[in-house]
């Protein structure tokens, strides 16, 4: 057994369990298949400062932190980084972001895993009901090796840029010759330390929406920077306020919220009868 931050011994075999002390937390993340190498090369590049706490048993890398929602590790380098996302595979129930030398580790919760599938069903709806192609691709790791900087978002689409992606497949969609994803949606139940909004603004990403605190935060990327505005250039027209404000409302189950915000959809796009016009009849 070691002290937190070190380790004195290399064992022979990954089997011989390494732990630091765990204490009570509130956020623990699990990541399966980690190397003794990538295990022993976080512990040098975080430093004894490190406020998460670590244990490697057998190729399971176990990582606590007293944080709401997610832990956070500082100083880890970018082959680092890449090299953790290569080894837990595509499987890794938790979503990583890297900015900078911080690794952003989430484990998501069941509140916040309810906000994003609601979201994304809304979006399809609106998507669907306006007939815009698409491509959706979930949490897929977004990662650019110009700038340095990785996401796994809690949604993401192809829209402006669906003919580019059309008829990809498996890692043709990794390759870092196409756009990223040009709408990507956050749920922030939990501030994050990480400021995502610059990192997606370095990656290129179009158009960001953020949930917080029951409002529906757009921004539009012009000029390299983000801009605040209250309608989606995804959605010209369409008062996408109305997603977060259906979220919000206790009295609807999952299916009713759909199925309002479907009617409202519906009764928007519906054409609005002619305005009757001439001399009223005595």
């Amino acid at each position: 057994m070691n002290s937190i931050g070190t380790v004195n011994e290399t064992p022979a075999q990954y089997g011989t369990p390494v732990v630091t002390p765990m204490s009570r937390s509130r956020t623990h993340v699990l990541l399966h298949g980690v190397s003794w190498n990538t295990f022993e090369r976080l512990i040098e590049e975080t430093g004894e400062d490190r406020k998460a706490l670590f244990a490697y048993d057998n190729g399971d890398f176990e990582i606590r932190e007293w944080r709401e929602g997610c832990v956070m590790l500082r100083n880890v380098s970018w082959d680092t980084y890449c090299t953790l996302l290569r080894e837990t595979g595509d499987e890794r129930k938790c979503r990583m972001a890297y900015s900078n030398g911080e690794l952003e580790i989430m484990a998501p919760s069941g509140e916040h895993e309810d906000f994003n599938l609601q979201l994304h069903d809304m979006v399809t709806i609106l998507l669907r009901e306006l007939k815009i192609p698409y491509r959706p691709l979930g949490h897929m790791t977004v990662k650019r090796d110009h700038v340095k900087k990785g996401i796994e978002p809690d949604m993401c689409y192809y829209i402006r840029n669906y003919p580019l992606v059309r008829g990809l497949r498996g890692r043709e969609l990794d390759s870092q010759d196409i756009p990223v994803p040009d709408l990507m949606v956050e749920v922030d139940i939990h501030n994050s330390s990480l400021n995502k909004l610059k990192l997606c603004e370095r990656l290129g990403v179009l158009e960001h929406w953020r949930i917080r605190n029951a409002k529906l935060e757009i921004r539009i990327l012009k000029d390299g920077q983000y801009e605040r505005t209250e309608e989606s250039a995804a959605f010209p027209g369409i008062r996408v306020q109305k997603i977060a404000e259906l979220l919000q409302e206790p009295a609807l189950d999952s299916y009713e919220r759909l199925d309002a915000f479907q009617d409202w959809i519906r009764q928007h796009l519906r054409p609005k009868p002619p305005r009757r016009t001439g001399k009223k009849r005595p």
